[in-house]
């Protein structure tokens, strides 16, 4: 017999997994997290979408980023250490991601959410303020909504001035979810900031060194300015906004 001869059935999904791993196409998984299932996308830079495990999943990625997304039973071994890690932790670590696509500000914004601890949460101005462009807050909340690997950049923990969870783009629900799954008390609090009259600083009330002030220190405050007012000093930690 001949060699041309011979049939060779390539095992399945040889075809997708070499188009993967040759940077053509993406490949995605399901994975459970604290909110359901989610599709993670990755690629050769890493990962590059994460959204609701939904039918529209693949249109909606191939009509963002202008490239093919397939199905595959899991991730590349260096991948999937690190997401299920971040997925347990909250925490981005050096799991790689795919910023293709995103503006060095939109890149700089996402970069600035993710450092934001676990179960805790800033104010868009916060980030403003942490990247050095502190009157741009509207163009920090855009940002933050195009936001491609939501979950995994915890754009979640992203919050308004007076504490309402504000706009997310899975919506507010899925955002609630996520901060509560994280251990964040989500009732309202007498004040935006809250000092320590004993110790004389100042945090947001989710900041850790907040949850140990005993109620006998607490001081509630409405605003920074009312803060700088009394003379208290700003969290290491937290780093409250002063003056706004």
């Amino acid at each position: 017999m001949k060699l041309s001869e011979f049939e060779f059935q390539a095992p399945p999904g040889l075809k997708e997994q070499t188009l993967i791993d040759a940077g053509l196409i993406d490949g995605f998984v399901s994975l459970a997290s604290p909110v359901g299932m989610l599709n993670v996308a990755f690629n050769i830079r890493g990962v590059s979408a994460v959204a609701p495990s939904e039918a529209e999943f693949v249109a909606g990625f191939e009509q963002r980023f202008g490239r093919r997304v397939v199905a595959v039973d899991r991730l590349p071994n260096q991948l999937e250490v690190g997401v299920e890690r971040t997925l347990e932790t909250g925490r981005l670590a050096k799991l790689p991601v795919d910023w293709r696509g995103q503006t060095d500000f939109q890149r700089t914004v996402l970069e600035a959410a993710a450092s934001i601890p676990t179960g805790e949460v800033r104010p868009y101005g916060w980030i403003a303020a942490r990247i050095g462009r502190p009157t741009a807050v509207r163009a920090v909340g855009s940002a933050l909504g195009q936001n491609p690997v939501p979950v995994v950049v915890a754009c979640h923990r992203v919050v308004r001035t007076d504490g309402n969870l504000g706009e997310y783009r899975f919506g507010a629900t899925m955002k609630a979810e996520l901060l509560k799954a994280e251990g964040l008390d989500l009732r309202p609090n007498p004040g935006v900031l809250v000092a320590n009259r004993k110790t004389g600083v100042v945090c947001y009330p989710s900041c850790r060194v907040a949850r140990r002030i005993a109620p006998k220190h607490q001081h509630w405050l409405g605003s920074s300015r009312q803060a700088l007012a009394a003379q208290y000093k700003p969290c290491e930690r937290c780093q409250p906004l002063f003056g706004g």
